[in-house]
């Protein structure tokens, strides 16, 4: 943890005032951790966040070439639906994974008692969302 996550998870003793109201505090955490995971994850990639985007792309290309050239579909927009339906579903079949994953890796966190147990989880939802975020303007080009 860095210390501005443990600014805004205070251990308090004998105190019954929190730092700062339990849904600002809450949202303060999400946000804070969000950022962090989002900064950790393309820390040492080639290409950084900018790389968010190149996997649907790549997939789109593989499944367009087999849709429209080995087994011919024959709909109307058909890129557009392709590439949006790999778009939303990279961003929940990883949304799914990493919610998993993250109740066991940041299982610290779950065991602290002022830390609510929703925020790992959304936590990993929100970094998903950046990724979504990143590729949604390539579909403005398909």
């Amino acid at each position: 943890m860095t210390a501005a996550v443990t600014d805004l998870i205070p251990v308090r003793q004998h105190s019954s005032v929190p730092a700062k109201p339990g849904l600002v505090r809450t949202i303060a955490i999400v946000w804070h951790l969000s950022k962090e995971q989002y900064k950790i994850r393309y820390r040492r990639v080639f290409l950084g966040a900018s790389w968010a985007p190149v996997l649907p792309v790549l997939r789109f290309v593989i499944f367009y070439v087999f849709f429209s050239k080995i087994v011919p579909v024959k709909q109307p927009n058909f890129a557009l639906y392709l590439f949006m339906g790999i778009v939303v579903w990279t961003w929940f079949s990883t949304a799914v994974l990493s919610v998993t994953a993250s109740v066991l890796n940041q299982r610290g966190l779950l065991f602290r008692g002022n830390v609510p147990r929703i925020v790992p989880p959304l936590v990993a939802v929100i970094v998903e969302f950046f990724d979504l975020l990143m590729a949604l303007p390539f579909v403005l080009l398909a």
